[in-house]
């Protein structure tokens, strides 16, 4: 009777430590480890955790790093924003003077807003020819200031003489915060309609930072 009370005793130690072993574990997830709600989120110190089914299991997994910003490395930058907005385009002979302002979204700036002014010529053949400087602001002093290449050109639309077909360069030389050093020639690209003064515009390229 003894020798049973002693091995009773000795397992109920042995389920009381499993037990708090299993408890410390819940209450200190680590990747791999087991979890119990798919989509739980928790941290291993200063690791995102979400709880995953991985096959007939649910562990926890630990959340990629988000991508080291390349513009803070010096490399190579994609660029891809879109913006709507708006045109003014003054004639005086053959002279056109031209304001934009639209806002956008995309890489890598997030919520941006688009200025320029420039001059055209509206006799160049086949299309009218401008140039001029321009902004691309983000948020803070982050920004991308441009010259449009002379060979940037608006040609009518075959279909629609309403709309005026914008296609160009900008060589980006400078800007602010991360990007006071860019460099590069982003290609754009968009419609302005005559009527409403409405404006689209796409940027695409890379940058370097450094």
């Amino acid at each position: 009777m003894k020798t049973f009370r002693i091995m009773v005793g000795a397992g109920v130690v042995l389920v009381a430590a499993a037990l708090t072993a299993g408890a410390v574990l819940a209450a200190n997830p680590a990747a791999g480890g087991s979890c119990t709600k798919a989509g739980a989120k928790a941290k291993a110190g200063k690791i995102a955790l979400t709880c995953t089914r991985q096959g007939k299991k649910l562990r926890w997994v630990a959340a990629k790093a988000p991508a080291t910003t390349t513009a803070a490395a010096g490399g190579s930058v994609a660029v891809n924003i879109s913006f709507t907005g708006s045109a003014q385009v003054k004639q005086s002979g053959s002279t056109l003077d031209i304001k934009a302002d639209a806002t956008g979204t995309g890489s890598p700036l997030g919520s941006a807003h688009l200025t320029g002014a420039g001059q055209g010529n509206s006799d160049a053949k086949p299309c009218p020819v401008f140039i001029g400087p321009g902004t691309i602001e983000g948020s803070g002093d982050d920004k991308l200031s441009f010259e449009v290449d002379a060979k940037s050109s608006g040609c009518p639309d075959a279909d629609d003489s309403n709309v005026v077909i914008v296609t160009g360069i900008a060589n980006v030389n400078g800007g602010g915060g991360k990007y006071a050093k860019a460099k590069g020639a982003l290609r754009f690209s968009g419609n302005f309609e005559r009527n409403s003064g409405k404006l689209t515009m796409s940027f695409t390229g890379s940058i370097t930072t450094a």
